[in-house]
């Protein structure tokens, strides 16, 4: 049998077996016959050989990978369950020491509640296994707001009105910077998930115009002349959003119609005095220059985007 010669074809359906080492010693020794006769069928082992290592190098490394991700979940859940006893023994202490009459429950509830942020920060990164980031905004920024609730409330003489400006301004704050993650990771039907820019602004722009009405509570006279400026602001900020995300130019001319958005604004400011610039009053001036500004960045982006489309 081992005088007899195999064809290329026949050999190349061997090599898969061949080269996984499952064949029979007799067909083992016909093709090794034959591919030391046969360059083209050489070069293919060579190749299966090649793609076969690369197949056992990704799923060694996708093994080890997996192995150390496990250790990974291991150890952060061990850390942050170690963390969430330290700060349970630390409020078992307190609430020890207040029943005892060295503390205050306004102190225990206070420094419970500080302990409840660094939790937010510490232990719950941790101990979450998916949406960490989103789980870390929310309960951190419910643990500060009931911190600032328990300062103002124990510890000043501050009125309702006061303390829900103060947290309507951190919850603002935190939004703005911390809500654009959270909607990145939500769970949205269908319909929304191509409109999370919009959602943001909406969130954002609810709380922005909840904060300056609180805000103008204290000056009830004002009410109306801050919720022009606050809604005209909002105004703005939703068309340049609109502009960034629908105008179809180059960036330049994007940025162009942003600026005389502003500038529009801010010389309606200079006129109702929302706005004032030292040494400025002139609404036409500060108007005039701005959207000169966003005329010549408009300009600029319309003639790069036009030699572009040209280029194509």
């Amino acid at each position: 049998m081992t005088d007899k010669k195999l064809s290329c074809a026949v050999v190349q359906d061997l090599l898969p077996l061949y080269v996984d080492g499952v064949c029979s010693d007799a067909s083992k020794r016909l093709v090794e016959a034959h591919l030391a006769e046969c360059a083209d069928c050489r070069a293919l082992c060579t190749a299966l050989k090649e793609s076969e290592a690369e197949t056992l190098f990704q799923a060694d490394t996708k093994t080890v990978l997996k192995a150390h991700a496990k250790r990974q979940s291991k150890l952060a859940l061990a850390m942050g369950v170690l963390i969430a006893v330290f700060l349970t023994a630390i409020m078992g202490v307190m609430l020890y020491v207040t029943l005892r009459g060295w503390s205050d429950w306004q102190t225990t509830v206070t420094v419970g509640a500080s302990l409840l942020l660094l939790a937010g920060l510490t232990a719950v990164p941790l101990l979450a296994k998916t949406k960490r980031t989103t789980k870390v905004i929310v309960f951190s920024t419910l643990a500060l707001v009931a911190v600032i609730y328990c300062e103002e409330i124990f510890f000043s003489n501050d009125g309702w009105m006061e303390i829900l400006q103060v947290i309507t301004a951190v919850i603002f704050t935190i939004s703005l910077f911390g809500f654009p993650f959270v909607v990145r990771q939500a769970d949205l039907p269908m319909p929304l998930c191509n409109h999370k820019l919009f959602i943001t602004l909406l969130w954002d722009s609810l709380w922005f115009v909840f904060m300056m009405l609180l805000l103008a509570f204290d000056e009830p006279a004002e009410i109306g002349f801050v919720m022009v400026a606050t809604l005209s602001l909002v105004a703005v900020v939703w068309l340049i959003a609109l502009t960034a995300r629908y105008l179809p130019v180059h960036w330049l001319a994007k940025c162009g119609v942003a600026v005389v958005l502003v500038a529009i604004w801010l010389a309606l400011g200079v006129q109702f005095g929302w706005a004032m610039f030292d040494g400025v009053k002139s609404p036409v001036l500060v108007g005039g220059v701005g959207v000169a500004i966003g005329a010549v960045l408009t300009l600029i982006g319309a003639i790069i985007g036009n030699r572009g489309k040209c280029k194509r």
